[in-house]
């Protein structure tokens, strides 16, 4: 039912009807308010009451967009719930509402970017190859024209991480660096090491597959005389330093550091060391109960055995975060 209204709200749009009241800030400050009925790239159709009119009599306005300075577009109730609680569920929902906002995009004031990423983040969690590549180009036309610098920038981290997840890690990672670089921004920071975080462990799979007798390969693989051994730990540190790093620098963040702390257990487990592993989850569920991960650190928790969850492996844990940024700068 939800999904044929949103299919009627869409194809009401598209003949030139929208409920919403609407306000455009013009140019000298003026504000009109209405219905924003059409938009042909040069004008702006305006749907206004005519003041004493009887029967609630209106008129159709054209004002030049380039008059217009910025738009309020007032709260839809129904927008908001999807970008609050949607699921991969809700793709086709967020489309439609991307759809219609799409147009502007390059507005002050305007929602599209956020709907725009909200629908390029389910298109990621969807996972099929065409989704990705939809949502690589969905996320690049953000970033280059959304109005909002921090819409640009939420649609940059979405890019990176789009890349990493369809297999090119090693561009994404370097243009990760140089954020990290370039920003003094803490939340800025904890997304680009989110980034290179991911490529790392993504880098630390492949190099699991491809060294399955790791722990006893002495091997040298490089000039300086790394061993297969040796690069197992190299990566595995890495990555915990990256994803532990919101847990230690900023902790009060609680779903930053919930989401690295669950990226944590997810590298102990990679290197099979589900002992760290618990020890991690049950700090999530400890100090960041209300988040996502918590949950997910409990169904893991449930999931294993009463001799494991009898092991205390917390002081070990604990070190290793620590000995993982002392050895490891929170941008490599």
């Amino acid at each position: 039912m939800k999904r044929c209204i949103c299919w009627i709200l869409f194809l009401l749009v598209g003949r030139g009807f929208v409920s919403a009241r609407d306000v455009l800030i013009l140019l000298d400050g003026t504000r009109r308010a209405g219905d924003i009925a059409e938009f042909d790239g040069n004008f702006i159709r305006l749907r206004v009451a005519l003041p004493d009119a009887a029967g609630g009599a209106n008129a159709l306005v054209s004002i030049p967009r380039s008059d217009v300075e910025a738009i309020e577009f007032r709260e839809n109730p129904i927008r908001s719930g999807l970008l609050r609680d949607s699921g991969v569920e809700r793709l086709l929902d967020v489309e439609l509402e991307w759809m219609r906002l799409r147009q502007w995009l390059a507005v002050p004031r305007s929602p599209a970017a956020s709907v725009g990423c909200k629908f390029g983040e389910l298109l990621l969690r969807n996972g099929s190859r065409d989704d990705m590549t939809k949502a690589l180009g969905l996320f690049s036309e953000i970033e280059s024209t959304a109005w909002s610098e921090a819409d640009r920038m939420r649609a940059k981290q979405w890019r990176l991480r789009t890349m990493v997840a369809s297999g090119n890690a090693l561009e994404a990672v370097g243009e990760a660096k140089k954020i990290a670089e370039e920003f003094d921004d803490p939340l800025i920071l904890i997304e680009a090491n989110h980034i290179m975080a991911q490529a790392t462990a993504q880098e630390m799979g492949d190099f699991l597959k491809e060294n399955p007798r790791w722990s006893e390969d002495t091997r040298e693989i490089d000039e300086v005389g790394t061993r297969v051994v040796d690069q197992f730990h190299i990566l595995r540190r890495r990555a915990l330093g990256l994803f532990l790093y919101p847990a230690l620098f900023y902790g009060s963040d609680n779903e930053k550091a919930a989401r690295g702390l669950w990226g944590a257990v997810g590298i102990h487990r990679l290197g099979g060391d589900d002992a760290k592993a618990l020890e991690v989850a049950r700090d999530i569920v400890a100090f960041y109960p209300a988040t996502t991960e918590a949950h997910k650190a409990v169904d893991y928790l449930t999931s294993l055995t009463p001799e494991m969850l009898n092991r205390d492996a917390a002081k070990e844990a604990r070190e290793e975060m620590l000995d993982a940024h002392s050895s490891e700068s929170h941008v490599p």
